[in-house]
């Protein structure tokens, strides 16, 4: 467990981090909670970025 959590939230450290952090601070979400909305944010990016060529 955590594998596919860290890879995601690894890749997309930068957005999530800054927007992440303070989200969750004002939610106050749970840290299960907050790993399953960050990976549905990334899945997204995730196959917006997979369209584009990518060698």
């Amino acid at each position: 467990m955590g594998s596919l959590t860290e890879r995601v939230l690894f890749k997309n450290s930068e957005k999530i981090s800054t927007q992440g952090r303070a989200i969750a601070k004002r939610q106050m979400l749970t840290l299960e909670a907050w790993n399953c909305y960050s990976i549905t944010i990334c899945l997204h990016a995730e196959s917006r970025e997979s369209m584009p060529t990518r060698s």
